[in-house]
């Protein structure tokens, strides 16, 4: 957060992952907000059909105050190689300023 922009924000996120036939592990993704020290989980089970994988939407409305910011983690514990799936609507964080 910039000087000057401390407030509420919206924050929005969602993971997909590749187009994986196994059914091994789980996938999941976090928001951690640094400087407040606080983590939102979201999850998908692994998936034994042909479609990606995808996390729930999450979405948080958070007071942040200057030098705080969000960073976004994937995980996922197939046993094999799994890749973010990058196309629109599929992996994204948005954080967008709402006001004092």
């Amino acid at each position: 957060v910039p000087s000057g922009k401390a407030g509420y924000y919206l924050i929005v996120g969602k993971v997909g992952f590749d187009n994986a036939t196994n059914t091994s592990g789980g996938r999941a993704a976090n928001f951690i907000i640094i400087g407040i020290g606080i983590s939102y989980d979201f999850s998908a089970p692994a998936s034994g059909s042909s479609g990606d994988v995808q996390t729930s939407f999450q979405t948080v409305i958070r007071y942040l105050a200057v030098g705080d910011y969000v960073q976004m983690n994937a995980y996922q514990s197939s046993g094999g190689s799994r890749t973010l799936n990058q196309a629109v609507d599929n992996t994204y964080l948005s954080v967008a300023y709402l006001g004092a």
